[in-house]
């Protein structure tokens, strides 16, 4: 008797379970995304890149002011076999809310800017940094 006496109140306090939704305005401390700039994205960054196989690799990024406004110069480092790295430099751009590096055979890396953090997709048919397609996740080391 007591459960339903408790579930009843709880009821009562919270609405039933009809169904609708109600519309519950946004909270005062909600905060609208800034666009994405170039220039955040300036300085060295760390991370983890996984292919599609699903096996991750670190990865370090160091991003440097480009040509023009909006684009950087971004040098992707990668381990290699033997102790080796692998450095790829392309350029890139702002594009919407990304920022953009075009790889060889109409591949890409597409980076957006979430709580301090850059995270996207790979698209690499030519192998430059992954075989085929993979996701890549950085957090900053320095500025």
């Amino acid at each position: 008797m007591l459960h339903r006496a408790v579930l009843l109140l709880l009821f009562a306090v919270t609405g039933s379970p009809s169904g609708e939704t109600s519309t519950v305005a946004p909270s005062a401390f909600a905060i609208a995304a800034a666009p994405l700039r170039a220039d955040l994205t300036l300085g060295a960054w760390q991370g983890t890149l996984v292919d599609a196989a699903g096996t991750p690799r670190r990865v370090e990024v160091s991003v440097a002011d480009g040509i023009r406004r909006d684009t950087v110069f971004g040098y992707f480092t990668l381990p290699g076999k033997k102790g080796r790295e692998t450095t790829v430099r392309r350029l890139g751009r702002i594009v919407g809310d990304d920022l953009v590096f075009d790889l060889r055979d109409g591949g890409r890396v597409a980076l957006r800017l979430l709580s301090g953090r850059l995270v996207g997709d790979v698209v690499d048919p030519a192998g430059q940094i992954v075989t085929g397609h993979g996701t890549l996740e950085l957090g900053r080391l320095r500025p």
